[in-house]
C-alpha cells in the first residue's frame, strides 16, 4: 500500500493476533528485547519516524535526536552503547517522555495506528 516496513507489519499483526491486549504484546516486545535486538527488528528511523518525532518531540528526525543526545550522529546502533539510565535522562530532559522505553512504546503504537489506516 504505502511503504515497506521490512516485515514490521507482519510482526505487529502477529502481536495483535490473539485479540485481547494487542498493546500488551507490543509492551512485552519492548520489555523483553535488548535495545540492539529491538533496533534490528524495528529500525529506529521506522519506530521513531519523522512524523512521530515532529508531533511528540522538538526533533525532526531520529538522526537529529541522536545528534542532540550526543550519540554517534546518525547511527541508531550507538543507542545500545549508552547506559539505559543516561539515555532515559536525555529523553526526559529533551522530550515529553519519561524514558526511552516510553518513547519507543509510543512510537510503536503510532506506527501501528498509521499502518492500520
Amino acid at each position: 500500500m504505502g511503504f515497506n516496513l521490512g516485515g514490521v507489519g507482519d510482526m505487529l499483526g502477529k502481536l495483535q493476533g490473539g485479540g485481547s491486549g494487542g498493546s500488551g504484546g507490543l509492551s512485552d516486545l519492548l520489555n523483553k528485547l535488548p535495545m540492539g535486538e529491538l533496533l534490528q527488528k524495528l529500525p529506529l528511523e521506522q519506530l521513531l519516524n519523522s512524523e512521530f518525532l515532529q508531533q511528540h518531540t522538538p526533533f525532526k528526525s531520529a538522526a537529529e535526536m541522536l545528534q542532540k543526545f550526543g550519540i554517534g550522529g546518525s547511527d541508531p546502533n550507538e543507542l545500545q552503547n549508552v547506559p539505559p539510565q543516561e539515555l532515559d535522562e536525555k529523553v526526559n530532559a529533551n522530550t515529553k517522555f519519561g524514558s526511552m522505553q516510553e518513547m519507543l512504546q509510543k512510537g510503536m503504537e503510532f506506527m501501528q495506528q498509521r499502518q492500520g489506516k
